[in-house]
C-alpha cells in the first residue's frame, strides 16, 4: 500500500525500478496504457516532486505533497483509470492519471527524483531482441528482477496473460550474479581469464551459465571489457 506522510522521515533509496511497462495492449482487453512502479528496498520512500516522463519534454507527471511508496509495493499509473480499472478490478491504480500514453514505435520512460536525478530509466522497443509479444498481443513487458539493470534489453520479459499490475511479475527470476569465477574452483585467477579468451573466441554460443559468470559488466556480451575487469579482481583481491 502507499500513503501520505505522517511525521514520519524517509531515505531515497535507488532501487525503485521501472518493474512492468503496458504500451500497446490487446484490443479487446485494452485497459489503457499503464507503468508499473516498485519499492524493492527495505525502506519507505518520500517520492514528493517525484517526475515520471517519456520521451516527450511537454510530458511530465509530478507526485503530489507527501506521497510514499512503501518498501516491497507496487504503484501503478495509467492513462485512463476507468478502463484499466475495467480489465483490472483488483488493481487500485494512483489517483490522478498519467495525462500521456506510450508509443507502440518504443521511447525512453524515466522515473526522477525531487532533485532531478534519474532514479530508473529504459528506452523500449517493440521490436527484437525485445518481446514482441508486448506489442498487441496481450502481454506487458516485465522486469525480470528488480536487481537487474532496467536500461537492458535482456533484464525484460513478455508477461504471462495480460501482465501482472500491483503484484510481482509473472517473469519473475532470481538475477545471474556474475563472479569471474568461470571454472567454479572458488577464487578468480590467470585460469578464468584464459578460459574467458577462450569462450570469446569460440564461434559457438556460450552457454547460459558460463555468460552469466563472465558478463561482469552484465551488458550482455562477452568481450575484452569483461577481461579488463576481471584482471582488475585479480589486482585487487
Amino acid at each position: 500500500m502507499v500513503r501520505l506522510l505522517g511525521g514520519r522521515s524517509f531515505s531515497y533509496p535507488s532501487n525503485i525500478v521501472i518493474n512492468e511497462i503496458m504500451y500497446n495492449a490487446v484490443a479487446d482487453q485494452d485497459g489503457g496504457d499503464w507503468v508499473e512502479l516498485h519499492n524493492a528496498s527495505s525502506e519507505s520512500v518520500h517520492m514528493q516532486g517525484w517526475a515520471f516522463k517519456d520521451g516527450n519534454p511537454l510530458h511530465s507527471f509530478i507526485f503530489e505533497q507527501g506521497f510514499i511508496l512503501e518498501s516491497g509495493d507496487y504503484l501503478v499509473l495509467s492513462t485512463d483509470i476507468p478502463a484499466f480499472q475495467n480489465i483490472y478490478p483488483d488493481v487500485e491504480p494512483y489517483t490522478t492519471e498519467l495525462g500521456f500514453g506510450f508509443t507502440s514505435m518504443g521511447e525512453l520512460l524515466s522515473l526522477m527524483d525531487s532533485s532531478g536525478h534519474v532514479v530508473s530509466t529504459v528506452y523500449y522497443s517493440p521490436s527484437e531482441p525485445w518481446p514482441t509479444e508486448a506489442n498487441g498481443m496481450g502481454p506487458s513487458l516485465e522486469l525480470s528482477h528488480p536487481e537487474l539493470e532496467v536500461s537492458y534489453q535482456q533484464s525484460w520479459m513478455a508477461s504471462t496473460g495480460i501482465g501482472t499490475p500491483g503484484e510481482m511479475n509473472s517473469q519473475y527470476q532470481y538475477p545471474c550474479l556474475p563472479s569471474g569465477d568461470l571454472n567454479q574452483d572458488g577464487i578468480v585467477d590467470v585460469l578464468d581469464i584464459v578460459q574467458l579468451i577462450d569462450i570469446i573466441l569460440q564461434a559457438d554460443e556460450p552457454e547460459t551459465d558460463i555468460i552469466c559468470l563472465a558478463d561482469l559488466n552484465q551488458d550482455g556480451s562477452l568481450d575484452v571489457l569483461d577481461i579488463v575487469m576481471m584482471v582488475d579482481i585479480i589486482i585487487s583481491a
